[in-house]
């Protein structure tokens, strides 16, 4: 359970951190 939530939290962590370059990189896209 605990390495399940350890896997969820970096996930989580990693969608943080990408998303908003993501976006950053489609505004300046267009």
């Amino acid at each position: 359970a605990a390495r399940l939530l350890a896997l969820a939290a970096g996930i989580w962590h990693n969608w943080l951190i990408n998303a908003p370059a993501k976006r950053s990189l489609i505004a300046y896209d267009h």
